[in-house]
């Protein structure tokens, strides 16, 4: 799982960046796609999570209209949701223009 993290994140673009010897001449530079912090912390989150979201989920949908399975949906809604959207919305928030350290 780390070196699937590792090959999306490592993900590069070229963008054009203006040469600070020579301002009207844009040099192509390879910049990331991804913040290093976040995407890390996302697709941990995401990967660790997923498993158990994914069977919770076959779960519910296969015993519709039944008794509910003793995971089901509270865990859906309980502890896979909750560690994905908290660590994915506290990445969001402590990533911003101070602390982010990539050139334009």
């Amino acid at each position: 799982m780390f070196r699937a993290i590792e090959v999306i994140t490592s993900q590069t673009k070229v963008v054009a960046i203006p040469d600070p010897m020579y301002p009207d001449v844009m040099k192509p530079t390879k910049v990331p796609v991804w913040n290093p912090t976040f995407a890390n912390l996302t697709l941990m989150a995401l990967g660790s999570s997923a498993p158990e979201i994914l069977l919770n989920c076959i779960e519910t949908v296969a015993t519709l209209g039944a008794t509910p399975g003793e995971l089901g949906a509270s865990t859906i809604v309980g502890s896979a949701s909750f560690n994905f959207l908290v660590i994915s919305g506290v990445s969001i928030y402590a990533v911003n223009t101070t602390n982010d350290n990539r050139t334009d």
